[in-house]
């Protein structure tokens, strides 16, 4: 930790920079945990920044987790930009009604927020459990991830854990992850998430203004065109092989398919398509929209009627049954998978594929179609993106 009092409870803070004279003369002190009062050490080595640590044994409630250099320099850095920036901000504050200690407590006219720099993994029960305390309190948790530990695979391509999709927020139609390094002092926000599997995504990353930890304006201000599409085609093409390797004799996808005499190869290329808020589902889009094939289009001639109502109970009984998973998501502002579903009828409907009769009704103008041969499947998903290449590609 940065902050520790003294004997007459005067705060002593390590958040500027202290040079060595300083530092020798606040270890002729006794200092203490703003938070336990227990007596703390400073420690000001050569592979750390100067920070104060509890005695060996010493129980603190606001110190769950051992703090990394990145952890010290991460929270010093951003409460220096907040700052610097006219922010009412307070380092390492601790609130003892629910005994935390935010890593930065900011105060504007309206509102309390308390920024978490977290570089540690923790469980989601803990991250859960620390989110809705804060809110208990009226204080808004913003959520920071270690911009060190987000894997990039490739251009605009990502690998991202269970523990760091808890840190997506906002509303669901315009989410983000906010991430921040210490060394290069600038905040960053994953955005526009096409997730491929669990873990794989395609994400736009751009650069944060420091005001957008408080105002969250970057969702309105984050522009720019993705292009995900060679990447999704390439995923998609590779589906069914990935598929078919991975599973087992008693995977309920495949076996639904078996005896429809579908082949996974041969699976319409409307489905597996990307739409939006599709990241709501930790299943791939291919899988839980082979599943809305099977059980709602599959079958249905040219003129039959498809509602909304019968898309969602599909989804939901699947759901129900453990064969699609949604992503636990905490601090999106979503009202389930339905806006998901949404998407994925409105892009069917302004494919042409099908009319709206009324509101939640429609009717099938173009069956889907399943192939007979690879040839003809390629030929069928080459078409199929030329035709619609310009819904994929428009600015979100």
């Amino acid at each position: 930790m940065l902050n520790a009092i003294t004997k007459a409870g005067f705060l002593i803070s390590l958040a500027g920079n202290s040079d060595k004279e300083a530092l020798r003369k606040l270890r002729s002190q006794t200092l203490f945990c703003p938070c336990c009062k227990t007596p703390v050490l400073l420690k000001a080595g050569s592979i750390k920044i100067p920070h104060f640590a509890h005695l060996k044994n010493a129980s603190c409630s606001a110190s769950s987790e051992p703090e990394s250099e990145y952890h010290l320099l991460g929270k010093k850095e951003l409460f220096k930009l907040l700052i610097s920036h006219g922010y009412d901000a307070m380092l390492e504050a601790y609130i003892p009604e629910i005994r935390q200690r935010a890593d930065i407590l900011v105060r504007t006219d309206s509102q309390i927020l308390a920024i978490e720099f977290q570089c540690s993994t923790v469980s989601e029960a803990v991250f859960q459990k620390r989110t809705n305390a804060y809110i208990q309190q009226d204080i808004l948790p913003v959520w920071v991830l270690a911009d060190k530990n987000v894997k990039a695979l490739q251009k605009n391509e990502y690998s991202l854990s269970t523990f760091q999709w808890l840190f997506l927020s906002g509303p669901s139609n315009k989410a983000a992850i906010q991430t921040f390094c210490p060394h290069r002092k600038q905040l960053y926000a994953l955005s526009q998430f096409i997730p491929y599997t669990k873990r794989k995504t395609i994400a736009l990353k751009s650069l944060l203004p420091p005001e957008a930890l408080i105002t969250h304006s970057f969702r309105q201000n984050i522009r720019g065109l993705l292009p995900y599409l060679p990447q999704w085609r390439a995923y998609r093409s590779s589906w069914p092989a990935k598929r078919v390797f991975s599973s087992n004799a008693k995977d309920p996808l495949l076996n639904s398919l078996y005896i429809n005499h579908i082949s996974p190869s041969y699976l319409p290329v409307e489905v597996g398509v990307p739409v939006k808020e599709m990241y709501l589902f930790e299943t791939p889009s291919v899988e839980w929209q082979t599943w809305l094939f099977l059980d709602v289009f599959f079958g249905k001639p040219q003129g039959a009627l498809i509602s909304l109502k019968e898309c969602n109970h599909a989804i939901s009984s699947r759901i129900k049954q453990g064969y699609i998973q949604m992503r636990n998501l905490p601090l999106i502002e979503a009202s389930g998978f339905k806006s998901v579903i949404e998407n994925y009828i409105l892009f069917l409907m302004n494919s042409g594929y099908l009319h709206r009769i009324r509101k939640g009704k429609f009717r099938l103008v173009e069956p889907f179609c399943i192939a007979q041969t690879a040839e003809q499947w390629h030929e069928m998903e080459k078409d199929f993106y030329f035709k619609h290449q310009d819904h994929f590609q428009k600015k979100s």
